[in-house]
């Protein structure tokens, strides 16, 4: 049995572990807001991360789109281009063939204009009343004319030739323009398309570095989390044994009670039957310790009565904080069950995430260099064809 003194330790004990277990269980709840916040935190970003990825994706198609149709553009339009430089080549050397004959036949004048001046006064002669002077004269005019066709004749097929070379030039340089046009409005929004996903790639990176700084400080707090959750445990732990040493001492205190009114309650119960067989008298007093025992008997059972209920009341207590304990334990342990799969799933997604902007970079530095080398193409075959 514990004495006054050890009692009143036990009992100046327990109030400061209670008010330990308190505080403690306060910090735990405190620290287990502030990881949740953090881990929500930490999701949110996660979740803008994922919709700007969904953008960059979305920008890629299209302007990997707009990149295959400003190619097969310009490829139409560097075929034409290439019909260009070969009708030139053409025209230069019928251009040649027309100089050689002029300068061998000695022929001043288009043939064809020759025709049309014939014609136009053939009209005029039949269309027209003149007198007979100005008739012979047209008529003159028209028979010099068509001697000089006849000479011009020998330069006529390579004169159609030449004009019939330069309307297809003309129209091909038109068809060629159409498709340049189309390849710089393309190209310009293939660019635009190309700038939005730099953008939303550095805001992906900036993004990953706030996560991991929310992470970061989730998993301090966890860590707080275990540490304080641990000491609770251990400070619970303490809590029992020393409610155990208490009611293991109310129990040897009970016992005693009993033993010791038992034996009052036996000895009274002697000498008043000693009293009885001598024929003796009972008194008031004897009356009246007999029914104090009576009554001391039932005040100790209420009192063991109480004793018991305060007991099972601290019982309750006690089991109510350990199962609360438990039930955060479970939770706790599904929780980081949960916390440790979506950081494993986030870690995976990061890598992939990391090995794609690292190819996506590569790719878009390697489309800027095209990017480049075709303009300058572009301005040189512009310069050519011009």
């Amino acid at each position: 049995m514990l004495s006054i003194e050890e009692k009143n330790v036990l009992l100046k004990k327990l109030n400061e572990k209670k008010e330990i277990v308190r505080q403690l269980r306060s910090k735990l709840n405190e620290i287990h807001e502030q990881k949740e916040q953090w881990f929500k935190e930490k999701d949110k970003i996660s979740g803008e991360i994922r919709k700007n990825i969904g953008q960059v994706k979305d920008s890629k198609t299209k302007r990997d789109t707009l990149s295959t149709t400003v190619k097969k553009n310009k490829e139409t339009r560097d075929e034409i281009n290439n019909q260009i430089k070969q009708k030139i080549d053409e025209l230069k050397a019928l251009e040649k063939e027309k100089s050689d004959i002029i300068a061998k036949y000695h022929i001043q004048e288009d043939p064809m204009q020759i025709k049309k001046m014939v014609e136009h006064l053939e009209f005029t002669l039949e269309t027209n009343v003149m007198s007979f002077d100005k008739e012979k004269k047209l008529m003159d005019q028209i028979k010099a004319l068509k001697k000089r066709y006849k000479e011009a004749d020998k330069v006529s097929t390579v004169w159609k030739k030449i004009h019939s070379l330069s309307k297809e030039i003309e129209t091909l340089k038109q068809e060629s323009n159409l498709f340049h046009r189309q390849v710089q409005v393309q190209a310009t929004q293939s660019q635009e398309k190309h700038e939005t996903l730099i953008e939303s790639s550095k805001i992906i990176k900036d993004l990953k570095k706030t996560e991991l700084e929310a992470y970061d400080k989730f998993m301090v707090l966890k860590t707080q989390f275990t540490e304080v959750n641990a000491k609770l445990k251990e400070e619970l732990k303490e809590l029992n044994s020393i409610y155990e040493k208490l009611d293991m001492n109310k129990e040897e205190i009970i016992g005693m009670k009993k033993e010791r009114q038992k034996k009052t309650l036996n000895e009274k119960r002697k000498e008043v039957g000693e009293k009885l067989k001598l024929g003796k008298k009972l008194t008031t007093e004897d009356i009246l310790a007999f029914q104090s025992i009576d009554d001391d008997e039932d005040d100790s059972d209420d009192e063991s009565e109480r004793d018991n209920k305060d007991a099972k009341r601290d019982y309750k207590d006690i089991e109510e904080e350990t199962e609360e304990i438990n039930e955060k334990k479970v939770d706790e342990k599904a929780e980081e069950k949960k916390e440790d799969a979506t950081e494993k799933r986030e870690d995976v997604k990061e890598k992939k995430q990391e090995i794609t902007e690292e190819k996506e970079e590569e790719e878009l530095e390697e489309e800027a260099k095209e990017e480049n080398i075709e303009k300058k193409e572009d301005n040189q075959e512009k310069e050519v064809t011009n």
